[in-house]
């Protein structure tokens, strides 16, 4: 299922407002909340981005509230795992989440939770991505680690010995699809172990698809 992020960025002269990471205080219902991350930002040197937003995409590559594929959209509200994930988040989160996507104002004023003394003026748009998060079809509770799938049955040692992503582990999925590894769900912090995960994939190939890497 493929969600939304939308982030703004403080004007340049409000980037040192803070030197760390904030973020709210959990729980969150399907999301950590707006939080506030400083960064460098290559064209202006040291930034601070603020977000994200997160709401249910309509199509797969939904950067904007109004793209909607008809299409994707009935086949998303036709799976059992989409009303579970609702019936989780409440309709007053679903509407949050909503209300922070198409408006700025509702967007700030969460954001000034954290941080009372900035203003709409100091902030500016920034950039919008598209995660996709796999749900399981019971609950409708989101994986929370990461799901391989690949084609054949597997000899390695550490894959084995992966427990069900149900329970809040790894698992691998595998099917009848020559020569393929999928990483069919990588949730936070898929970045920052993106090095690991290639080696662990690397040695997926190198275990059950033979396949000599250089």
């Amino acid at each position: 299922v493929p969600f939304r992020g939308r982030y703004y960025q403080l004007k340049p002269e409000k980037a040192d407002v803070v030197s760390r990471h904030i973020y709210p205080v959990p729980p969150f219902k399907g999301d950590v909340g707006v939080h506030f991350s400083p960064c460098v930002d290559e064209t202006r040197g040291p930034g601070l981005i603020v977000g994200p937003s997160f709401s249910l995409a309509l199509d797969k590559e939904a950067y904007r509230p109004t793209q909607v594929s008809p299409w994707y959209a009935l086949q998303l509200v036709s799976s059992k795992a989409f009303w579970a994930f609702a019936a989780n988040l409440g309709y007053a989160s679903v509407s949050a989440q909503v209300q922070r996507d198409w408006s700025k104002a509702r967007f700030v004023e969460e954001a000034r939770q954290l941080i009372p003394s900035l203003t709409a003026d100091d902030f500016v748009e920034g950039f919008t991505g598209v995660m996709a998060h796999s749900l399981d079809a019971r609950t409708g509770l989101p994986f929370n680690d990461f799901i391989f799938e690949v084609t054949a049955a597997s000899r390695h040692p550490a894959l084995a010995a992966m427990p069900d992503a149900a329970a809040g582990g790894s698992t691998v999925l595998r099917r009848p699809v020559p020569r393929v590894v999928n990483v069919r769900n990588a949730p936070s912090p898929a970045a920052t172990s993106a090095l690991a995960i290639a080696e662990h994939v690397a040695s997926i190939v190198d275990s059950d698809l033979k396949v000599a890497l250089s």
